[in-house]
């Protein structure tokens, strides 16, 4: 207890502050991509995966935009609805419906696993603090910051990496799209 009187609380706090300009400190340290650091071979091969399937779900969704305006015509026009723009329009959302559950299952599947390791590693660090830690914490702070820290890194990782380069994809594709069409 003595020994814990005389610090300051943040010095034996398990988590430390981030610096004040987060962008910069990252940059200079390369932490951009500090999750991959524990990510096994196959669980980047399944993130490149989830990564490539969200950008064909993308560009799925600028070609059906090219194939709208044909669509609407034939429909309003009283052409039959067994033509070849229609067929096409189906096929189409077939095969942006397989991208996005491959991709959504390799994004999801690597963050279930991040989310088991990281919470082991969570665990480790906890367990290696002296018992002069554990009387200056507060009690239910390290429940908490587990849970959503945890929780954060899965619904970037699981959820929001695959929407994100789907959207990506899109926005290239249709500009592409839009200029030389």
């Amino acid at each position: 207890m003595s020994d814990v009187e005389g610090r300051d609380p943040e010095s034996t706090s398990f988590f430390k502050k981030p610096p004040a300009n987060m962008f910069s400190a990252a940059q200079e340290r390369g932490q951009s991509f500090r999750l991959l650091d524990f990510c096994s071979r196959e669980h980047c091969f399944l993130l490149l995966f989830g990564v490539l399937f969200g950008a064909g779900v993308g560009l799925s969704w600028a070609c059906f935009g090219l194939m709208l305006g044909p669509l609407v015509d034939r429909l309003f026009y009283g052409a039959a609805l067994g033509n070849r723009v229609f067929m096409e329009a189906w096929a189409l959302c077939v095969v942006a419906f397989v991208f996005a559950v491959v991709s959504m299952m390799c994004t999801t599947t690597v963050a279930e696993d991040q989310k088991c390791n990281l919470r082991t590693l969570y665990m480790q660090a906890v367990l290696r603090h002296d018992v002069s830690w554990f009387d200056a914490a507060k009690p239910g702070s390290l429940p908490k910051r587990i849970e959503t820290d945890i929780g954060i890194m899965y619904i970037g990782l699981g959820d929001r990496l695959s929407q994100f380069s789907g959207s990506l994809t899109m926005t290239v594709v249709s500009y592409i799209f839009a200029v030389y069409r």
